[in-house]
């Protein structure tokens, strides 16, 4: 059976929606579903592979349907709106699936059956319009929601909804083999971040702890050197740049500390709209799997996931004193330190698995194999 996943990430590129959709889409396939995944093209691709697939470190198991934008704003939209729907006229699959809610709309006119994922409440005019009409639709099958905040948002905000129809899946990572024995930490020397540089993912912060903790080495991936001010790096702190999937997960693992210091108000790649109510961080599962320790920002939308001290240790956002405090403790306390990793790494494993992910969303339809 056929299932087109419509994304409106540009691909390849450094957003976190594009390894998101590319990592689900593997998981699809593997489920024995063709997959067809269509995204933008990059206006200047950055990357010397001609394997889109070995970047994000997913088989080539689904097929790439680019689109070249030649326009941006409104113009783009209706043109990529426009290939897609003869991009589906062609497929004809039998689910629709996605995130870019121009070509779901146009996919619930053209009567395909349709999953819609969101991962925060439509703001604009426009966007409320499209989200009652395709929930409103016979044809609509899911709503996938990245949070339980975002769950109950919804409900307040949508009494058209039929609450029944709506799945929570937080985001996922892949289920990395680390050997019969996860490594365990034997001294907090080396600290890292891998992610955006946007405003409210922390790094800034993350300068801030580099000064009062001279004895360790930050590492920092993602980003561009031109996203901080370089006359505010201490000499503790080491820029790696973007990083291939394989080769940052890599790096990640010869580290013994990381760290998620979200801000209280947190931006995505569009930064137009503050995330850290709904938010559902891949960072966070990402770190999970590797089996290291990590300390997150305690943010209410955080806790749905992560438990202070039993698979993450939380901190008070832009709270340098107590993050310097609590790095300090876990120094001296490797024990603890090894037990909460240990347990995170389990619980990706059991919950928090992109195949387990694509289970969860297919699940009750047509398209759901166990296995």
């Amino acid at each position: 059976m056929n299932l087109v996943y419509l994304s409106g990430s540009t691909i390849p590129s450094k957003q976190a929606s594009s390894v998101h959709v590319m990592k689900i889409c593997a998981a699809f396939a593997k489920r024995g579903l063709k997959i067809y995944l269509t995204g933008l093209e990059p206006l200047k691709n950055e990357s010397n592979s001609k394997n889109i697939h070995s970047l994000y470190n997913v088989a080539e198991s689904f097929s790439l349907c680019l689109f070249k934008p030649f326009f941006k704003g409104l113009l783009n939209h209706l043109l990529y709106t426009l290939w897609i729907g003869k991009l589906l006229l062609s497929i004809k699959p039998q689910l629709v699936y996605g995130r870019y809610n121009w070509g779901i709309v146009l996919s619930s006119v053209l009567r395909f059956n349709v999953i819609f994922e969101v991962h925060q409440p439509p703001l604009k005019f426009h966007q409320r319009l499209f989200f009652k009409y395709i929930v409103s639709r016979k044809n609509f099958r899911k709503l996938v929601v990245i949070s339980s905040a975002l769950e109950r948002e919804l409900k307040n905000e949508f009494r058209i909804l039929n609450t029944k129809k709506i799945v929570v899946a937080h985001d996922s990572a892949d289920a990395i083999d680390t050997g019969s024995k996860t490594q365990k930490i034997k001294s907090i020397k080396k600290i890292g971040y891998a992610g955006s540089f946007n405003p409210g993912k922390g790094v800034e912060f993350i300068l801030e702890l580099a000064k009062l903790n001279p004895t360790k080495i930050f590492h920092l991936y993602g980003g561009t050197e031109e996203d901080i001010n370089t006359a505010k790096v201490p000499n503790n702190l080491v820029f790696h740049g973007h990083k291939d999937q394989k080769t940052l997960f890599k790096e990640l693992s010869e580290l013994d500390l990381l760290l998620a210091p979200y801000t209280k108000k947190v931006y995505g790649d569009s930064q137009n709209s503050d995330l850290s109510r709904w938010m559902s961080p891949l960072k966070i599962f990402e770190y999970m799997s590797l089996g290291k320790p990590m300390i997150c920002s305690d943010l209410k939308v955080i806790r749905e996931v992560l438990n202070d001290r039993v698979n993450a240790f939380l901190a008070e956002p832009e709270n340098t004193s107590e993050w310097t405090n609590l790095i300090n403790e876990l120094s001296n306390n490797l024990t603890l330190v090894n037990g909460v990793a240990s347990n995170a790494k389990r619980e990706q494993l059991d919950k928090y698995t992109w195949e387990k992910r694509s289970e969860l969303v297919l699940k009750e339809t047509s398209f759901f194999k166990e296995g």
